[in-house]
């Protein structure tokens, strides 16, 4: 499957600001919300962005908004499906529920890959972005993790000692 039959899905990107910041540290952080950012510039294709509870910190972060918005703009202008809705944890419409939603809602769709990015990803396939990656693989759909997705606890890699 190459990349132009793959479907992106953004969850919560919000969180990849201020409480990035804070559970990952600024430095790392603002690199995270620029490999995310690279990724979303760079994409042509159908695309959900599923916001989450912090969209408000998005006054703050205004380029990782405006990259968001432009991605919509540019995918939609090209014919592709491309939304943005709410679904946050804890809520009757999760992020979850709101991705198999908007596969439903649009068919064609199902004949895609997915790719799914955003914050956070933990390392045992938990998180905002793990639960959606095991939803649509439950709906037997094609799915991975881009490399663009946030971590909270990405292992570390260990050094080699050398005498």
């Amino acid at each position: 499957m190459s990349a132009k039959d793959r479907a992106l899905i953004v969850v919560h990107p919000d969180s990849a600001l201020g409480s990035a910041d804070f559970n990952l540290g600024v430095e790392q952080a603002r690199g995270a919300r620029g490999a995310l950012a690279a990724e979303l510039a760079a994409w042509s294709g159908p695309v959900l962005v599923i916001g989450g509870s912090l969209a408000k910190e998005f006054a703050a972060y205004p380029l990782l908004l405006a990259t968001l918005d432009k991605l919509l703009i540019r995918c939609h202008g090209h014919g592709f499906v491309a939304d943005r809705r709410r679904g946050a944890d804890g809520t009757r419409r999760d992020q979850r529920a709101v991705a198999a939603t908007w596969i439903k809602q649009n068919p064609t769709l199902s004949q895609h890959g997915f790719t799914v990015t955003g914050a956070w990803y933990h390392r045992d396939g938990g998180g905002c972005v793990g639960s959606v990656i095991t939803t649509l693989k439950n709906m037997g759909l094609e799915t991975s993790l881009s490399p663009s997705a946030v971590w909270l606890d990405r292992p570390r890699r260990r050094l080699r000692r050398v005498s």
